[in-house]
C-alpha cells in the first residue's frame, strides 16, 4: 500500500531544513534592508546639500545661517531651520520649524530631514545638523572664523556642511561647530 503523506521524521527534517535556511537568509535580508536605509539617508543628505548650494547660488554666494534661531530673529541671515530642539516642542512645531527654514523652498520633502537608519525616536522629526559657524550672528565662540560666503571656505572638497546626528533624541541642536584651526 502506497502512502500519500510524510512521516513524522520526514516532516521534522523538512522543518529543520527550512529553519536552517531561514537562519542563513535572515541576517542577509537584514543587511540588505540596512543598506537600503543607508542609501536613502545618503540621498537625503544629497538633497539637503543641493538645497544649500541652490540657496547660495540665489543669494550672492551667501551661506544659509547655520544657527537654529527663534522665529523672525534675523531676517538678513535666515536659519536653515528654526529652533526645534526645546524639550517641550511638539511634532507640529518641529514640522513648522522645518517648513519656515530657509532651505525648505529648495528641499520641501519633510522626510528628507530624517534618516531612516537612526534610532527610532518618535519625538524627532529632523536628524541632520549643519555647520553652525556659517553666516550666523552669535556663533562661533572662542574667536573662530565666521564664514559668510562660499568663497570663504578654504579647501571645500575637504569640508562637510551636513552631518547625521544619529537620532540622539533631541541632542541635535541643529548645528555643529567647526573650530578655527580646521580652516588652515
Amino acid at each position: 500500500m502506497k502512502k500519500n503523506g510524510f512521516t513524522l521524521i520526514e516532516l521534522l527534517v523538512e522543518i529543520a531544513i527550512i529553519a536552517v535556511l531561514m537562519g542563513i537568509l535572515m541576517p542577509a535580508l537584514r543587511r540588505a534592508r540596512e543598506q537600503g536605509k543607508r542609501a536613502v539617508c545618503l540621498s537625503h543628505l544629497r538633497q539637503l546639500q543641493m538645497a544649500w548650494v541652490m540657496y547660495c547660488n540665489e543669494n550672492d554666494q551667501k551661506m544659509v545661517n547655520g544657527d537654529t534661531e527663534e522665529y523672525g530673529v534675523d531676517k538678513k541671515r535666515p536659519a536653515w531651520v528654526k529652533k526645534d530642539w526645546a524639550a517641550n516642542t511638539s511634532m507640529e512645531q518641529k514640522r513648522i520649524a522645518i517648513e519656515t527654514g530657509a532651505l525648505f523652498s529648495y528641499c520641501s520633502n519633510i522626510k528628507s530631514y530624517h534618516c531612516p537608519t537612526g534610532s527610532i525616536n518618535q519625538s524627532e522629526l529632523r536628524m541632520y545638523a549643519i555647520v553652525d559657524s556659517m553666516n550666523c550672528r552669535g556663533w562661533p565662540m572662542d574667536g573662530a572664523t565666521m564664514l559668510k560666503k562660499t568663497g570663504d571656505i578654504k579647501t571645500p572638497q575637504e569640508r562637510m556642511v551636513f552631518v547625521d546626528d544619529g537620532g540622539t533624541g533631541g541632542a541635535c541642536l541643529g548645528g555643529w561647530t567647526v573650530y578655527s584651526d580646521q580652516y588652515k
